[in-house]
Order: C-alpha cells, then structure tokens, then sequence
C-alpha cells in the first residue's frame, strides 16, 4: 500500500492530519508513505519546503518534517 501526501507546511488541514500519517508509518509496515513538498501558500511555504529538502542529504528529512508539522505559528 502506498499512500502520497501533498502538504504545505503552513496548511492548517495538513498540520492537522500530521499525526495520523506518523501513527499509520509507526504502526503499518505494510504501508509505504510518500511525502510530496506542494508550497502554494507563500513564500515563507517555499522557504520551508527548500529547507526540508535540503536535510535529505543529512538523513535527517522525516525528523525536520515532522518538527515542522508540528510547529505552530509562522
């Protein structure tokens, strides 16, 4: 199974479904998740989405993103 989700790091509706894409990652390895940057929110949405790309490098994107998820605030 493999579920794709486009977010936006300010998207209030993304925020919100954060932590049921981190349960279902934890809890089903059967299921293969993809995260699709989709910044249509703003520049500040853009600065944020090049930054997370950036710590892939660092193996360290899943960590960034879910930090990111679960800021508030701009």
């Amino acid at each position: 199974i493999t579920i794709v989700e486009f977010f936006d790091y300010r998207c209030p509706y993304c925020h919100a479904a954060a932590e049921w894409a981190f349960n279902v990652i934890r809890a089903r390895r059967d299921v293969r998740f993809v995260f699709k940057e989709f910044p249509v929110l703003g520049p500040e949405s853009l600065e944020a989405s090049r930054a997370a790309i950036a710590s892939i490098p660092q193996g360290r994107y899943r960590e960034f993103h879910r930090a990111l998820m679960a800021h508030r605030g701009d």
